[in-house]
C-alpha cells in the first residue's frame, strides 16, 4: 500500500478485513507499508477501530479484492476538494499481470479530463478513470532515450503539460498516474518505480 499524504488531519490509516486489522500506516513516515497477506473480499481502509466502524463511521475506503490475480498494490492520492466523506482518489492495481514487465508504464487517469501523449512512438489516449500499460519505442530503435509527451484536452485543444526526455529503464517498471493541478489549473503527474525481480 502506497498514501502521498494523510488529509483531513489524519495521523495514519488502518487497514482492516473483518475484525482484524492487518495493518496501520503511519502517514508522517515514508507512505508506504510491507507487502501484507490478504484474503478473497471487502478490505477497508479507516481511521477508527474496526467496533467504531461498525457502529457507523464511515470508512476511507471500501474495496473488494478482486477474483483473479494474486498480488495488488493499492495506491491512495487526496481528493480533490478534501472531501471528509471522499477524501481519497485510488488505484488497486494487479502486479501480477504478465502483461506489466520491464521498461514498461502503468498509465492512470485519475482526472476529469481525457489525456493522451507518446512515449516514444507508442501512442496512448486515456479517458477519465481509464488505465493502459505502455511499452516506449524508442527512435530510433535501440535508443537509450524516448521523448516523453503528455497532454489533455480543454476546450476542443490539446494543452502540452509534459515534453521532456526520459532515459529507457532496464531494470525497473513505472507506475504513473495522473492527477488534478487545482494550483495552476491544469494537470500533473505522480510516478514511482518497482525494480525486477517483481513479486
Amino acid at each position: 500500500m502506497m498514501c502521498k499524504q494523510g488529509v483531513n488531519g489524519a495521523s495514519e490509516l488502518k487497514i482492516i478485513q473483518g475484525k482484524k486489522i492487518l495493518h496501520e500506516l503511519d502517514l508522517s513516515a515514508p507512505l508506504t507499508s510491507d507487502p501484507l497477506p490478504i484474503a478473497r473480499g471487502n478490505l477497508l481502509i479507516t481511521r477508527e477501530e474496526p467496533s467504531e466502524t461498525e457502529s457507523g463511521v464511515a470508512p476511507v475506503l471500501d474495496l473488494k479484492i478482486p477474483e483473479s490475480g494474486k498480488r495488488f498494490v493499492l495506491v491512495l492520492f487526496p481528493a480533490p476538494g478534501g472531501k471528509r466523506e471522499q477524501p481519497y482518489l485510488y488505484r488497486l492495481i494487479r502486479t501480477d499481470d504478465q502483461r506489466f514487465g520491464v521498461s514498461d508504464l502503468y498509465l492512470s487517469n485519475l482526472t476529469s479530463l481525457q489525456i493522451g501523449g507518446l512515449l516514444g512512438t507508442a501512442k496512448f489516449n486515456l479517458s477519465p478513470n481509464a488505465s493502459e500499460i505502455v511499452t516506449p519505442l524508442p527512435a530510433p530503435s535501440g535508443a537509450r532515450v524516448y521523448q516523453s509527451r503528455f497532454y489533455f484536452q480543454f476546450e476542443g485543444k490539446a494543452r502540452i503539460f509534459n515534453d521532456t526526455r526520459w532515459p529507457i529503464s532496464r531494470s525497473a517498471r513505472i507506475y504513473l498516474f495522473f492527477v488534478p493541478d487545482p494550483n495552476r489549473n491544469s494537470v500533473g503527474y505522480l510516478s514511482f518505480r518497482e525494480y525486477a525481480p517483481f513479486p
